[in-house]
C-alpha cells in the first residue's frame, strides 16, 4: 500500500497528458478545417 500514492499520481498523470494531447488535436483540426474552408471558399472566386 505505500507505492498506491505513486502508482495513483502515475495514473494520473498520464490522463492529465492524454486529455491535454486531445485537447491539442481538436484545436490542430479545426485550425485546418478553418484554412481548408477559407481555401475552397478562394477557389470558387
Amino acid at each position: 500500500m505505500k507505492n498506491f500514492w505513486f502508482l495513483f499520481s502515475a495514473y494520473l498523470f498520464i490522463w492529465i497528458f492524454i486529455f491535454g494531447y486531445v485537447l491539442k488535436l481538436n484545436s490542430s483540426i479545426n485550425n485546418l478545417k478553418m484554412k481548408l474552408s477559407k481555401l475552397e471558399s478562394e477557389m470558387e472566386d
